[in-house]
């Protein structure tokens, strides 16, 4: 009883002690509540952000004139953020929200009349539906966690403590009861041994004997894998040759026909490009058919987006000679917001998020609501994304893949894919398969 009253006060202890923390690290953590926004486009292409932002700087007092606001405050709470092709202006932290629609109109409105920056808006005012954070039933779970978590373990320490305690008797018991019989045992033999002197005879039959050889077990047999990739390439729809450069333009070299003819699949168009083998090329090819077959949707009026998830070797900005504060991996870290990630209009029409540096990025992101999150939300702000994927072998690559409507693998030296990747796909739900390459090879024009 004492033992059981001794569990269940630092099982208390502990979920007192758990609760509180829990509460200060949430009322700590919560965020400046977002109160409303406004959404503009910039139809010249450009990024506008900033002469949208310094517009409405300008303009602050007679903002705050208008809308009865303190200046001070709509300094603190309204910021122009880039979204996409355009961007947000955003109210976040108003002590009142009554007041945030006058506040949006006024700013926008002293914007248009400054002519300093051309937009077009898309929302002028979207109240934000803030659900606060649960921090006390939060809390008190976490208390309630751990008290248990306490009084589970201390059960488990008493448990074992017992379980030693019991075999240390068990042995006690046996060492007796060995003694005992060892005793009895001594009382009925020879005080000394008899000894016989060894006979050719007797070394004969006590010689060792050879030991026959262990047959050892056969090898399991397996399914021959190759033919997983004989049954992609059956499947997959064969793109041709698309040429890793397009002097003459993109018609010329084929990405065009490519992506009109892809646009008739699903809007919006999620595709993984991989390479089929490693490429010593400092930009591999993947990442180049990936990067031309963007422009070309671009030029179709397609708003499309680049998206590298290969980390390890990070290429893409290389080829657009562009980056933007981080990558992907720099988002899934907390590192980065998608808004400062976002290179707009690289090309026309094309926005990129590329990795600024080597920040190798566990596969298993790639299977957390991080990044169907992630993909879901840029399903609503683009018409394509071409995500550029790591080697086809590699453990990222099933992840990257299943969350796509199509893959493309791109070979520089003719078609070949790596047969555990093949498997996986075949295993996928994906909508369509593609392979392309660089140049045609002697084998594949036999």
């Amino acid at each position: 009883m004492a033992e059981k009253m001794r569990k269940i006060k630092y099982s208390l202890l502990a979920a007192a002690g758990v609760s509180v923390i829990t509460a200060a690290v949430c009322f700590a953590s919560a965020p400046t509540q977002k109160n409303a926004s406004s959404l503009v486009y910039f139809p010249d292409g450009n990024d506008g952000t900033a002469l949208l932002r310094d517009a409405i700087s300008a303009d602050m007092n007679k903002t705050a004139q208008q809308s009865g606001t303190p200046a001070d405050e709509l300094e603190r709470s309204l910021s122009v953020e880039p979204f996409g092709s355009g961007a947000e202006i955003v109210l976040s932290g108003l002590k009142s929200t009554d007041n945030a629609p006058v506040i949006l109109a006024s700013a926008l409105g002293n914007a248009v009349k400054s002519g300093k920056a051309e937009f077009d808006v898309i929302s002028y005012c979207d109240m934000a539906e803030n659900v606060p954070f649960p921090s006390l039933p939060v809390s008190f779970s976490a208390g309630i966690a751990g008290g248990l978590a306490v009084y589970a373990a201390m059960s488990i320490a008493e448990a074992l403590k017992k379980k030693k305690s019991d075999t240390a008797t068990d042995i006690t018991l046996e060492t007796i009861h060995k003694s005992e019989s060892e005793q009895e045992n001594n009382k009925n033999a020879p005080t000394e041994p008899v000894r016989t002197e060894p006979t050719a005879e007797s070394e004969k039959s006590v010689s060792p004997q050879p030991i026959p050889p262990v047959k050892s077990p056969e090898p399991q047999k397996t399914v021959p894998i190759i033919g997983a990739v004989q049954r992609f390439y059956d499947d997959a729809v064969d793109l041709g040759v698309l040429a890793p450069s397009a002097p003459q333009g993109l018609e010329a070299a084929g990405y065009i026909r490519i992506a009109r003819a892809l646009s008739e699949q699903k809007s919006p168009l999620i595709i993984a490009v991989s390479s089929a083998r490693t490429e010593t090329d400092k930009i591999p090819y993947s990442v180049k058919t990936a990067s031309y077959l963007a422009c070309a949707f671009g030029s179709l009026g397609k708003r499309t987006a680049v998206i590298e998830c290969n980390s390890k070797k990070p290429s893409l900005g290389s080829f657009f000679k562009k980056t933007g504060k981080g990558g992907l991996s720099d988002i899934a870290a907390g590192s980065c917001t998608i808004p400062e990630s976002v290179v707009l209009n690289a090309r026309r029409g094309v926005d990129i998020y590329a990795e600024t540096k080597a920040n190798p990025m566990p596969a298993s992101v790639f299977s957390t609501p991080f990044y169907s999150e992630f993909l879901q939300f840029m399903s609503t702000v683009y018409d394509v994304m071409i995500l550029t994927a790591p080697l086809a072998r590699d453990d990222e690559w099933k992840y990257i893949a299943r969350g796509c409507d199509g893959i493309i693998i791109a070979s520089a030296d003719g078609r070949e894919t790596d047969p555990i990747s093949a498997a996986e796909i075949l295993k996928s739900d994906i909508a369509f398969t593609a392979f392309c390459k660089a140049k045609d090879t002697e084998e594949n024009t036999q």
